[in-house]
């Protein structure tokens, strides 16, 4: 990385491509980033890489999952015992979670797609 942020090629003198840093991010060659160089060198810098967010969305599904498979939910520390979990709310979606926050607001639905 140079003085400007930049990130330098470890063998050739210059600096990475768009490509060659979403590459290293995870992204598919076919994913298509979009304004000038700077823009997109910034949107793959500051993009949670694919993989990750894959992996965390799986666990946020499993562990939304262990909730409606158990009778009797343990309570969030954020979350009123009134809050409930559905096994499905139609055949795209599986998991959700409704319920109120300790202040007495409403917590928003978290809807996860079935593949």
């Amino acid at each position: 990385i140079d003085f400007q942020g930049r990130v330098l090629h470890p063998v050739q003198n210059r600096v990475v491509s768009v490509r060659e840093c979403a590459r290293s991010q995870g992204f598919l060659d076919s994913y298509r980033f979009f304004g000038t160089i700077t823009d997109k060198h910034r949107q793959v810098g500051n993009a949670v890489p694919p993989p990750l967010a894959a992996a965390i969305g799986h666990e946020i599904r499993k562990c939304i999952r262990d909730i409606a498979l158990n009778t009797e939910p343990k309570p969030m520390n954020n979350c009123s015992a009134e809050a409930t979990t559905s096994k499905s709310v139609d055949n795209n979606f599986n998991e959700s979670f409704d319920g109120n926050n300790n202040d007495g607001e409403n917590v928003t639905k978290t809807y996860l797609m079935s593949r």
